[in-house]
């Protein structure tokens, strides 16, 4: 079963917006150290490093999920120019 173009779209400026909001939550989590993050976060009272891991981690799945999402809008646009090409 494949996925119509426009549904791969919008899955793909959906994956877009996740991917910006990883690589920002990784950037806090390497910038601010744990007993200073929002509580959402995971605070850890007495800690005065950052959460290195958490914050690689974060931004590798940002940039993992921003290029599949820009590999599926590529194979939009491909598909495309092969229609237009075809017709």
């Amino acid at each position: 079963m494949t996925m119509r173009s426009a549904t791969k779209k919008k899955l793909a400026v959906a994956m877009i917006v996740a991917g910006c909001l990883l690589l920002i939550i990784g950037a806090v989590y390497l910038a601010v150290p744990a007993d200073k993050l929002p509580s959402l976060l995971g605070k850890v009272a007495g800690s005065h490093v950052p959460r290195s891991k958490r914050g690689i981690v974060g931004v590798g799945l940002g940039v993992v999920v921003i290029a599949w999402a820009w590999s599926m809008l590529a194979q939009v646009k491909a598909r495309r120019s092969r229609r237009r090409v075809a017709a």
